[in-house]
């Protein structure tokens, strides 16, 4: 199967289904999402997104009500990057930890808006 871009299902306040919305590149691959909703409602994202040298990154956005953020890639380089988990303290400081085809895990933090 192959996975072109990732789509909400479900708004994060309401708990009600709503219309997709697409996130990512769709002429490139998106895999392996995660999810992280802070206090305020809004759902933080990051997924692996093929670059334009086709190269996985770590891609991060963000939903809150209707607003859909830009996305940003979190990463570079020649090395794929894989596999991320986000997670949120109570300071809403964001937590984006994801592994390189180098074998070693990297983590990068936001403190947030």
């Amino acid at each position: 199967m192959s996975t072109k871009s990732i789509t909400v299902l479900l708004n994060a306040q309401t708990q009600e289904r709503e219309a997709q919305r697409q996130l990512g590149r769709p002429d490139t691959n998106a895999l392996s999402p995660s999810i992280a909703v802070d206090r305020t409602g809004r759902a933080h994202l990051v997924w692996e997104q093929q670059d334009d040298a086709k190269r996985f990154q770590i891609a991060y956005g963000f939903i809150s009500g209707n607003e859909t953020s830009p996305v940003f890639l979190l990463t570079s380089g020649e090395r794929h990057a894989l596999d991320p988990s986000i997670a949120l303290d109570l300071q809403n400081r964001i937590y984006v930890f994801y592994a390189k085809d180098d074998g070693q895990i990297y983590l990068r933090r936001h403190d947030g808006a």
